[in-house]
């Protein structure tokens, strides 16, 4: 927020090449990291894996700014405000990093005992990462049922049997 709040007074201080749009952007800018702090705050006070969306929306911001990066230091623009831009990049890039990044070790000891694929972040389940270690461990020996992640809870047969059968009573057989 302190960089994008730092683009802002610049461009609309030292910028020779400032537009209304420019200007805008990066209010918007500021605006943006202040409620991403908000948002980056709740989720981690109450969900048990990274925020999904607060790793989509860095990971697409990541692009889209390193591409104005790129043009500011080949038009040769203003050195401070390449600079900052050029920092913001940076400490995006770092808050992907440590936002994408498992929490287990925050959590409580009840929520520690959770699998890895109740716990991680969209990086991880999108490339399945989070069954490296088991594939690893499947590879060197056999494998044994307490070797395996435990069920998540609401997958257990006993909640399952319970939902269906609740299911099964409410349908009408004609």
């Amino acid at each position: 927020a302190v960089l994008q709040l730092t683009l802002l007074v610049l461009w609309c201080v030292k910028s020779r090449q400032r537009s209304p749009l420019s200007i805008t952007a990066a209010a918007l800018s500021f605006v943006d990291a202040f409620m991403f702090y908000l948002l980056s705050y709740t989720e981690h006070s109450k969900s048990l894996r990274p925020s999904a969306l607060l790793g989509a929306y860095l990971f697409f911001s990541i692009f889209f700014d390193a591409a104005r990066v790129r043009t500011l230091w080949l038009m040769q623009y203003d050195g401070a405000i390449r600079g900052v831009f050029t920092a913001s990049l940076a400490t995006k890039l770092i808050v992907l990093l440590l936002e994408a990044g498992e929490k287990r070790r925050y959590l409580s000891s009840y929520d520690r005992q959770k699998g890895p694929e109740e716990t991680s972040g969209i990086f991880n389940q999108s490339v399945f990462w989070w069954l490296n270690k088991l594939i690893r461990q499947g590879f060197s020996k056999v494998l044994l049922s307490e070797d395996l992640y435990p069920i998540d809870e609401y997958m257990m047969s006993e909640q399952l049997g319970a939902r269906f059968r609740q299911n099964w009573r409410s349908c009408k057989f004609y």
